[in-house]
C-alpha cells in the first residue's frame, strides 16, 4: 500500500487500521476512517469542539482515536 495518509491515520488508530484499508479499496479516505472508528467504538459518540469537526459535523468524534488526524495533521 503506497498512501501517506494511511500511515498517518494508523499512528492514531494503529496497525489494524492499514489492515482495514487494504480490505475496503486500499486508499485512506475520510469515510473509510470514520466507518472504522464507528466499528471500533460501538457507534459511541463523544463532543469535539475542534474547528475541523465542527465544520464537519458540528463537533462530535467517535470515542476510539480520531478520524479528524489526517485532516488535522495536513493543516498545521
Amino acid at each position: 500500500m503506497n498512501d501517506i495518509n494511511v500511515v498517518i491515520q494508523s499512528y492514531n488508530y494503529g496497525g489494524g487500521y492499514t489492515d482495514y484499508v487494504a480490505k475496503n479499496g486500499k486508499k485512506h479516505s475520510f469515510n473509510l476512517a470514520e466507518n472504522f472508528k464507528k466499528n471500533k467504538s460501538g457507534g459511541t459518540k463523544v463532543t469535539y469542539t475542534n474547528p475541523i469537526a465542527v465544520n464537519k459535523n458540528r463537533g462530535w468524534r467517535y470515542n476510539y482515536g480520531n478520524m479528524f488526524y489526517v485532516s488535522w495533521s495536513t493543516n498545521i
